[in-house]
């Protein structure tokens, strides 16, 4: 089990003397990738939509279109001189930990993403299929004229997309304190504008968020949301994630009290020791499975029905089917010609009561 603290540590020592909300994805990319596969994959975590960072060096295949390192240098280079030509004090010019390889919107668009900072909001534009598809070859010095051109517009917009951006990330650092046991609030920003959109859209863009939280296997993990479109949308994530990342953070601290790895349930004991198998090692084995993968468990087969040992939250439970109902974990499905007296009286009952098994 990882020892860090918790996700306030994490977001503190990724920041450095940054606010979380300046991030560069260069920051979180490194902690991301040290994470068990389990927490980033099949886009639970939503970190896809911060994206890649670019390393200053490769080149970036981006919705099926080659771009050269080169280019994207001399596209920083032309973005500096075309800011300072036009007077955008406001706004910095971006650097190598700006440039980002990530999802844009719920559709999961793939596009590069650049980030600006305008002191107190962070702007995002991207070229996404669509914008490749109408700019074709144009040149760097062109993608940055077009670029500048529409922060410029955004500039315009200043105190209306500050006044969205506070109450939305007020409301966000509101929520990460409600949902409380060392959660944290690790990215929130806009959705990338498409170059080929106006100035105005931004100020009806998505927020990407993303807390710190407690994970099944009682890891600390990214989670969140590529549509917070409102303040009820952000503090909705408090009611969501509060009551499991609660139980989650008490069953670590036991844990870790007791210098323990976790638990086996009496069921799942009884299946294991049944095939006279080591219980520590198919602990073990179920764990790794999960880290690794979600859906991973340790299964056996009985009368052509899968049996299956499962890590969760600590704890290895067991989950299996039986003529006429379903046992999960600590849930007992019922379906077949019970006695209504039993059923109703099924909470606290010993399993043998419903069905022959070990």
């Amino acid at each position: 089990m990882n020892k860090t603290s918790n996700g306030i540590d994490i977001v503190a020592s990724l920041a450095a003397d940054r606010p979380y909300w300046r991030l560069d994805a260069s920051q979180v990319d490194t902690w991301v990738k040290s994470l068990h596969r389990s927490a980033t994959a099949e886009l639970v975590s939503r970190t896809e939509w911060i994206g890649d960072a670019w390393d200053g060096i490769s080149d970036i295949e981006v919705a099926g279109r080659h771009v050269g390192s080169a280019h994207l240098v001399e596209l920083l280079n032309e973005l500096r001189t075309a800011l300072t030509a036009r007077g955008c004090d406001g706004v910095t010019a971006p650097d190598v930990g700006c440039v980002r390889h990530c999802f844009v919107g719920p559709s999961a668009r793939e596009s590069l993403a650049i980030d600006f900072d305008f002191g107190d909001f962070v702007v995002p534009l991207c070229l996404d299929a669509g914008v490749w598809t109408k700019i074709g070859d144009a040149s760097p010095s062109q993608i940055a004229d077009r670029m500048v051109s529409l922060l410029g517009n955004v500039d315009n917009l200043r105190d209306r997309i500050l006044v969205r951006e506070l109450r939305m990330r007020r409301a966000f650092e509101e929520a990460a304190d409600g949902i409380g046991e060392g959660a944290a609030p690790l990215w929130f920003r806009l959705q990338p504008l498409p170059l080929d959109q106006e100035a105005q859209d931004i100020l009806y863009s998505p927020y990407l968020m993303i807390f710190v939280v407690l994970d099944e296997c009682l890891e600390w993990s990214p989670v969140g949301t590529e549509n917070a479109c409102t303040v009820k949308d952000v503090r909705d994530y408090r009611g969501y994630l509060k009551p499991a990342q609660r139980r989650r953070a008490h069953a670590r601290a036991d844990l870790e009290a007791r210098g323990s790895r976790g638990s086996i349930s009496p069921i799942a004991l009884a299946l294991i020791e049944e095939r006279n198998l080591d219980p520590v090692a198919i602990f073990d084995e179920a764990r790794e499975a999960r880290l690794a993968d979600r859906r991973a468990a340790v299964e056996f087969n009985r009368a052509e029905r899968k049996e299956t040992l499962f890590y969760n939250e600590g704890i290895l439970g067991a989950a299996f089917p039986f003529e006429g109902g379903h046992f999960y974990f600590d849930s007992l499905m019922l379906w077949g010609e019970f006695p209504e007296t039993l059923v109703n009286s099924a909470k606290h009952r010993a399993l043998a009561s419903f069905v022959d098994h070990p």
